[in-house]
């Protein structure tokens, strides 16, 4: 039997211990909150099991206020509501801020366009349609804002730094769709630069012009650059050379002006606060007529039978429909269908963020973004009270989704990360936070924005994914894509991004060697399935029960027990088997990039569905007590 395990904090514990209530804060220090987990909302987790039988407030002032007459109590503040499952403390407060708000799908309903998911890919391409006049239900499983968009690093610039450059997409699909991209992203900065000044959206947007980091192989990450057009020398600065002419070739002037470490980036380029921004494009699609249910998961299947979507009540009941007469839109990260023409041409990658404190008086980067050729960025943020935050993030760190728990004790993303960063900016002072992300990466290198491959139904059910963690510009993209498509306008370099394309793939032999790759990760995470992958399995098949007894609390693992496999450690979408993630306290799905918390609920797609055994959660939705496999 395979099962995943969660060990449990000893029940003799009766008060928040110290690290417990530092792990608490929403600016908790990183360390502390690695060590114990990150918490999850409605659910007494390893760690919030103790304060939790404290009771409100726990220790001796709650007791004391406890014991006072009625009529000397100060009044208590209304508590704030949960955070969403899921949610992260990283630059944006994304934990603290992103709570539901909005009730859930009660009842039937019908509209011209059903969005699914309530990130920024959905509610840019609700907010077109609505803007378009069509009536539009957005229906999101757990809090707009809730999402991987919410733990982004705000940038937006016309460069395509999820491609990796032009040079990059022009190597895969030629001169001519290379403008097509360039066009497009000059149409996605207007949009998302006009909207935020007409729905006065309060989100920091500002321009911030960008610089390239010198790539691997150049004099010094942080030296000044070459004298002639800023570019640096050796293999790195040759790289960066390609680029710049590629972008001069898309149809980007290029200053050539000289930059710490590169060169300056060609195009327009902004920064904004990515959680602030999801909830002011909700708040314009519901001033636009626009209906938002939150809280509401989405049964994944076949959408265009009849233009109908089915909701869930449960992980295993159906809820109210939502009928569609113009178009369903799956914006869900990876879309929640089983179509391998879409999840096997793109693959799910973690990437990883680290905040650190700027001291008074050091200097901040040398531009306001900074993107290197090998997928790291940088930026500073301003933290409040004058404070400002380094955000670097990607790099050699980023790992696709499902890796082997012995990798990350061989190869912590972390402290690479945090090695470069001291590296190349040497004012760097205290770690604060970290954080990580779920993208996926088309074999190809652009999104997959429209009509789901192989679908031959009416309405059409389209899709949005790939952005490759270029989740502001992409979402306008797709946005402008998609929904240009339904109202009969679609932009005409949209078919560079339509899902069933095959030049970029069969085109080149990067491109089928990438596809193979995608395909081989794919039949990887089936084969975990059926074959032991680790010495736990080799234990659990001759000494049932013991990796779970050695597990110290707040560990995980997916073990083995016998011979018989059940579906309890297996993702619900396409029944791969999850991998326990020792830094973020997560199952993760190695298949398709499912992500599921310690409790079993599913935080990230394509899975629709929450692990089988529900665990704690059992236990904190007052059903008694779960006795589920999650929970040792």
């Amino acid at each position: 039997m395979l099962t995943a395990t969660v060990a449990r904090a000893p029940a003799r514990i009766a008060r928040p211990t110290a690290a417990a209530a530092v792990a608490r804060g929403a600016r908790a220090p990183f360390a502390a909150a690695a060590a114990l987990g990150p918490p999850a909302a409605g659910r007494r987790s390893l760690w919030m099991a103790s304060a939790a039988q404290a009771g409100p407030g726990g220790g001796p002032a709650a007791a004391a206020a406890a014991a006072a007459p009625a009529g000397n109590r100060a009044p208590r503040p209304r508590p704030a509501p949960p955070a969403a499952p899921g949610t992260v403390d990283c630059c944006w407060e994304q934990r603290a801020r992103v709570a539901p708000s909005r009730p859930p799908l009660r009842e039937h309903a019908r509209c011209d366009v059903a969005v699914v998911g309530g990130g920024l890919s959905g509610l840019t391409t609700a907010l077109m349609c609505a803007k378009a006049g069509m009536s539009v239900i957005l229906l999101e499983s757990r809090a707009v804002g809730a999402g991987m968009s919410g733990r982004g690093s705000g940038a937006a610039p016309e460069w395509p730094a999820g491609a990796g450059g032009y040079a990059r997409i022009e190597s895969r699909h030629g001169f001519g769709a290379c403008r097509q991209v360039a066009r497009s992203r000059s149409n996605a900065f207007d949009w998302v630069e006009g909207t935020v000044l007409e729905e006065r959206i309060d989100c920091g947007f500002g321009p911030a012009p960008g610089a390239a980091l010198a790539p691997p192989g150049a004099a010094g990450a942080a030296g000044a650059a070459g004298a002639r057009g800023g570019r640096a020398g050796g293999a790195g600065g040759a790289a960066l050379a390609a680029e710049l002419d590629a972008c001069r070739r898309a149809g980007l002037g290029t200053s050539g002006s000289a930059a710490a470490g590169g060169a300056a980036l060609p195009g327009r380029a902004a920064v904004l606060d990515p959680v602030l921004y999801a909830q002011g494009l909700a708040r314009a699609l519901e001033r636009h007529g626009g209906k938002i249910y939150e809280g509401t998961r989405v049964k994944s299947g076949p959408f265009t039978i009849s233009g109908k979507v089915a909701t869930l009540a449960s992980n295993s009941t159906d809820g109210p429909t939502v009928r569609a007469a113009r178009g369903i839109v799956l914006a869900t990260n990876s879309p929640i269908n089983r179509s391998l023409a879409v999840h096997s041409r793109q693959s799910p990658w973690r990437t990883y963020s680290m905040a650190f404190e700027l001291p008074e008086g050091a200097p901040d980067p040398p531009a306001p973004l900074l993107f290197g050729l090998d997928g790291r960025h940088a930026r500073a943020v301003a933290a409040g009270a004058g404070r400002r935050l380094l955000l670097v993030g990607g790099g050699e760190g980023d790992h696709v989704v499902g890796q082997m728990r012995e990798r990350y004790e061989a190869h912590n993303p972390y402290a690479a990360l945090e090695a470069w960063a001291r590296a190349v900016f040497p004012a760097a002072g205290r770690a604060v936070l970290r954080w990580s992300a779920v993208t996926f990466r088309p074999a190809d290198l652009l999104g997959l924005y429209g009509t789901n491959p192989l679908d031959a139904g009416t309405p059409k059910t389209r899709i949005i994914t790939g952005h490759g963690g270029d989740t502001v510009i992409g979402a306008a993209v797709a946005g402008l894509a998609v929904s240009g498509a339904i109202a009969g306008a679609e932009p005409e370099w949209a078919g560079a991004y339509h899902p069933g394309r095959l030049a970029g793939l069969l085109g080149s032999v990067g491109g089928l060697s990438d596809l193979a790759t995608e395909i081989g990760l794919n039949v990887r995470g089936y084969a975990r399935v059926l074959t032991p992958t680790c010495w736990r399995d080799v234990v659990g098949l001759v000494a049932p029960g013991r990796v779970e007894r050695q597990l110290a609390p707040g560990d995980g693992a997916v073990v083995q027990e016998g011979l018989r496999k059940v579906a309890l450690a297996l993702c619900p979408h396409m029944h791969v088997l999850v991998q326990f993630n020792p830094l973020e306290k997560t199952f993760d799905c190695p298949g398709h990039g499912s992500v599921f918390d310690c409790a079993g609920r599913c935080v990230n797609g394509p899975s629709s569905r929450d692990l089988e055994d529900l665990g704690w959660r059992r236990e904190a939705e007052g059903r008694g007590e779960g006795g589920g496999s999650l929970v040792k």
